[in-house]
């Protein structure tokens, strides 16, 4: 029997409590140009440190902050929100994508120039990335009605 999405986070020691300080990481989003959307606060606080891996271990998804500036910048960080209409903040990163939470707290993946909406919360990414990779999608611009 294949692990949900949801059983992923708990074995990754994520829970609906879980909070840590967030405060230097959004002062250094910030001091590097980044913007810090509303959503991401709470979301990063419930996640920031975690890996989330797949129920094999092969794939991760981590909550990172020096692995995601290893992997993006602020200048895509602006041109994505610019792009897609809403502004966006790097929150973690699989392999060379990176995701990033936009400011009504839809998720969305990047490789450099590739971009789009990949999940409404975090289980539909986990859902994707690492329960179900055959059901991965193209990336999708468009925002949902």
């Amino acid at each position: 029997m294949t692990m949900s999405a949801f059983e992923l986070l708990h074995r990754a020691g994520w829970t609906q409590f879980r909070r840590v300080d967030v405060d230097e990481t959004v002062s250094r989003l910030q001091a590097s140009g980044y913007a810090v959307v509303p959503p991401y606060r709470e979301l990063i606080a419930q996640l920031l440190g975690l890996v989330v891996l797949s129920e094999d271990g092969k794939n991760s998804l981590e909550f990172d902050m020096d692995g995601i500036a290893a992997r993006t910048d602020a200048e895509l960080c602006e041109a994505y929100g610019e792009d897609i209409g809403r502004a966006v903040t790097p929150v973690g990163f699989y392999s060379d994508m990176v995701l990033w939470v936009d400011e009504v707290g839809e998720f969305w993946g990047s490789f450099d120039l590739q971009y789009g909406r990949i999940g409404q919360n975090i289980q539909e990414v986990i859902q994707w990335l690492l329960v179900d990779p055959a059901s991965m999608h193209m990336f999708d611009r468009r925002l949902p009605d």
